[in-house]
């Protein structure tokens, strides 16, 4: 019989690492704040879709991949930097042009929501290391397809849980009344943050 205690000390790594600020979760922040609760949820849906890729892509080897061939890596790496650098332009362009559904106008419908949680997710390489260093150290050696399958699931429904929550949490109805007052300043300094990620991660040395 397989053993699955294993997944208790992963599943508890992952979810810090999930609930750490980063560009996933400003972008399903601002989802909950001017889009609708589907939408939002929809925006969460996709983040969750892009960690149980990275995932699955470590599964298989794609960090070894990306260490045998450097300029693959910096290429993805610099090809998901500038789809932030995009969406924080976006969101910058919104606050001065008081167009707070600039981001959603850029990729219309509710299926717009899961695209850009999905890209905004796989634009970072560096979750391919981060996954296969967490594997090595936290999963057996040799996984069976039901310890895998399970592993994945575990990956996808915290993933899927906190930006749900966060999402949902940023559609209140007295999130988006405050956010009325200082919707400006609020979506520029989201934007920068965007900025400041592609730029970090086109530059970053690893």
């Amino acid at each position: 019989m397989s053993d699955y205690s294993f997944l208790w000390g992963f599943g508890l790594v992952w979810a810090l690492a999930v609930i750490l600020p980063g560009p996933n979760f400003l972008v399903a922040a601002r989802s909950g704040l001017t889009a609708t609760r589907g939408r939002a949820l929809l925006t969460a849906l996709g983040i969750a879709t892009g960690s149980v890729t990275w995932a699955f892509s470590a599964m298989v080897g794609l960090h070894a991949l990306f260490l045998a061939f450097a300029w693959l890596y910096g290429a993805v790496k610099i090809l998901g930097g500038l789809y932030l650098l995009y969406v924080g332009l976006t969101v910058i362009r919104s606050a001065f042009a008081q167009q707070e559904r600039a981001t959603e106008e850029a990729d219309p419908g509710r299926a717009g929501g899961y695209r850009i949680g999905l890209l905004t997710n796989l634009s970072n390489p560096k979750s391919a290391a981060f996954f296969g260093s967490m594997f090595l150290t936290l999963l057996p050696q040799q996984l069976d397809s039901f310890q895998s399958l399970t592993t994945l699931a575990l990956v996808f429904a915290i993933s899927l849980s906190w930006y749900s929550l966060v999402a949902v949490g940023f559609s209140l109805g007295f999130m988006h009344r405050g956010y009325q007052r200082v919707q400006r300043g609020l979506s520029a300094c989201i934007g920068s943050l965007m900025l400041f990620f592609g730029v970090r991660l086109i530059f970053a040395k690893e």
